[in-house]
């Protein structure tokens, strides 16, 4: 592969830019909008091209795959989709065509009015032995927003001595447990690093060998993870039987991975590891509640340039345009990051060493700085592998409002799914036809992967209130922008997913629960929606929750059987009240979490214990499964190679990766199912808790 040459060898062996060699002509910028019962895809005008070709993939009807909805003129720079429905989200492909081939391409996962998904899954937060003790504090306040985000979250102190097999041991163990169901993994602190491979995709033959793989964690039974092979140089060296595994390559991740680990950065003072990983934490809980945005605006220092057609900074003209509807802008990230408020997003690439990227920034700035952007994506040598003393993104990590960073080329990394409200981590996992992709052992999140880009304040409070004729609920009014109503969830303490009642959002700041069964203590949540739009449509967003706990009322006259409550429409699960046993307690409470004690209404800390394998079917609400399997189809026949794939390599340590056919990451069908249920009118469709006393009494006469 070749190297990446510093700045003054680049300026003399390339010639000057033409008219196609700018990083800003590679691809189309596309973003979407709607109009009129439609869709409307705009880019910017393309120079040398002979026509454009769009192709539609729609997500929740896998019988639709993936058709060329278009074949435009060369100089054509929108299209309208003429149908477009409220709640549709479709990926789109806009291809530049040249003569004798593919000129470059962009993607948005374009929606309208589109909704969220009410099950966002399992989150699995790895703290090392050391910071789980010393940062309780900030740990806990990061469980509870997890939670008010809608998470279930499994928390897990894992000692500094043990080794990647058994660190993944436990990420399968809680993967088995939550079948159907996304799940996300936190890797926070010096939690041990798996190192892999025979590669240098930076070029350099000085840096050929194993590099740090974080992927190994989320590549849970694609391939067999072998350690027999020698090779490398110095200490990337990797031997046989040495604990550096061979594979270069992941077969199609099945989970999400992010790391945290400010480990060896002497750069912000001696062992400040514990410090910057508080710090972090605390500006994610900053960020999450809505309470620090940044302005809509993204940023680029592509020092690389045209580089022969890599053109490394395609990635923010193409993602950053479909992500916030406008183009990034060229200028030095320092001053631009502490001026004006800063930016959202910044991407800036440059001839590097392991601490720094020329003519972007470099470790010591970022320790002194206070950079203003949530995601700093960086490309050049060396810092690739981020096990480094003082590596540069694992310094970007720690400075400023920084929450995630990556090495975004080789293989060219897209983000288009932020401007959709994925998360850092669902939209990096993915390759372009929207399933987890098989990803190079070196390529690593560092940063939360639950974390989406946009977030509204949060509901302050909630207040549960149990009485005869159900569950009082009521919480403060709520003020911010595009506001469009609330929705309410309840799930049952002895375990489950939390099941939806409001079938759409409401309006007032009161909701009455009718359909909770007595004598059970429940968990409720409520959220605000809001609409966002971005530079990929309008979708609905939610805030973080206000949670409250409590036990609803025992039936009167106890002992008589109980009304089935019946099969809950619209495609929910069937719910059987059962007996009424000795004053009213129901008879089977379903299967719980074995070992491990109960934080934070139903967050498991640790103590090595794994759920038992199944997760409780909620009682009375519907859940939104967000693991019902989507066929999302893929773009294998696009018949369009990716032009930022990495095409071939030094000693053949590196793949080809173009599209490949992939099994496809669960999506629900329906994100926002409507509750129903026996047919029955009013919240939830089950019949009201007074309703089920009457018929008790007049069958007892």
């Amino acid at each position: 592969m070749r190297p990446l040459l510093s700045l003054t060898l680049l300026t003399c062996c390339l010639a000057a830019p033409s008219w196609s060699q700018t990083v800003q002509g590679v691809d189309p910028h596309v973003f979407a909008r709607p109009s009129d019962g439609g869709l409307v895809l705009q880019w910017n005008a393309l120079a040398n091209s002979s026509s454009v070709t769009i192709r539609r993939l729609l997500l929740g009807r896998p019988d639709a795959g993936v058709v060329v909805v278009a074949m435009l003129d060369a100089g054509a720079t929108s299209w309208v989709e003429p149908v477009f429905d409220a709640g549709t989200r479709a990926i789109y492909r806009v291809q530049r065509n040249q003569q004798g081939g593919f000129g470059g391409e962009a993607v948005v996962l374009a929606g309208v009015e589109a909704p969220f998904i009410d099950d966002p899954g399992v989150v699995l937060v790895l703290v090392d032995d050391v910071n789980s003790v010393r940062l309780r504090s900030q740990l806990d306040q990061a469980v509870r927003d997890l939670r008010d985000d809608g998470f279930e979250v499994v928390e897990q102190a894992v000692p500094r001595t043990e080794t990647p097999p058994q660190v993944k041991d436990r990420i399968i163990a809680v993967a088995a447990g939550a079948t159907g169901r996304r799940v996300q993994v936190m890797l926070l602190g010096a939690i041990p690093r798996a190192f892999s491979g025979l590669q240098n995709p930076d070029g350099h033959p000085d840096h050929y060998g194993a590099w740090p793989a974080d992927p190994y964690y989320a590549d849970l039974s694609g391939l067999n993870w072998t350690d027999t092979s020698r090779g490398g140089v110095g200490a990337f060296f990797n031997d046989a039987g040495d604990g550096k595994f061979d594979q270069s390559y992941t077969s199609a991740v099945e989970v999400v991975v992010g790391r945290v680990d400010f480990e060896g950065l002497p750069v912000f003072g001696a062992d400040a590891g514990t410090g910057l990983l508080g710090r972090y934490l605390d500006k994610v809980h900053r960020f999450r509640t809505g309470a620090a945005p940044l302005p809509r605006r993204a940023l680029v220092r592509p020092g690389f340039g045209y580089f022969s057609g890599e053109a490394f900074g395609r990635a923010a003209y193409r993602d950053g345009t479909a992500i916030l509807g406008v183009e990034p802008v060229d200028a030095p990230f320092f001053p631009t990051l502490e001026q004006d408020g800063g930016v959202l997003l910044a991407w800036g690439d440059g001839a590097g060493g392991p601490t720094s990227a020329s003519g972007v920034t470099n470790s010591t700035e970022l320790a002194m700085r206070v950079p203003q952007t949530r995601l700093m994506a960086l490309f050049g040598s060396y810092f690739g592998d981020w096990s480094y003393s003082n590596a540069l993104m694992r310094t970007a990590l720690g400075s400023g409002e920084v929450v995630a960073s990556f090495w975004y080329a080789r293989p060219s990394v897209q983000v288009y799914g932020l401007g959709a409200l994925e998360s850092f981590g669902q939209s990096y996992a993915r390759d372009t036809s929207f399933a987890y992709r098989s990803m190079p052992v070196y390529q690593a999140l560092l940063g939360d992967p639950t974390l989406r880009l946009f977030y509204p304040s949060q509901v302050t409070s909630l207040a549960a209130q149990p009485g005869v004729s159900g569950v009082q609920l009521s919480w403060p009014p709520y003020t911010n922008r595009d506001f469009i109503g609330y929705h309410v969830y309840r799930r049952s303490l002895a375990g489950g997913i939390a099941g939806r009642l409001t079938a759409t959002p409401v309006s007032t700041e009161s909701f009455l629960d009718t359909t909770a069964l007595p004598s059970t203590t429940y968990e409720w949540r409520v959220v605000a929606v809001v609409r966002e739009t971005t530079g990929s449509g309008t979708f609905w967003n939610h805030s973080l929750g206000a949670r409250s706990v409590a036990m609803t009322l025992a039936v009167p006259d106890a002992g008589v059987p109980s009304v089935d409550a019946g099969s809950i429409v619209d495609g929910g699960a069937s719910v059987d009240a059962g007996s009424f046993v000795d004053g009213g307690s129901v008879a089977d409470a379903g299967s719980f979490v074995d070992g491990g004690s109960v934080v934070d209404a139903g967050s498991i800390i640790d103590a090595g214990s794994m759920p038992d394998g199944g997760s409780v079917a909620e009682d009375a609400g519907v859940v939104a499964d967000a693991g019902a399997l989507e066929d999302a189809g893929s773009f294998v026949d696009a018949g369009a190679a990716d032009a930022g794939s990495v095409v071939g390599s030094d000693a053949g340590s590196m793949m080809d990766a173009g599209f490949v056919p992939l099994p496809l990451e669960p999506m629900p069908t329906d994100p926002n199912p409507a509750v129903g249920g026996c047919g029955c009118s009013g919240a939830g469709g089950v019949l009201p808790m007074l309703t089920l006393i009457a018929l008790i009494r007049r069958r007892r006469r």
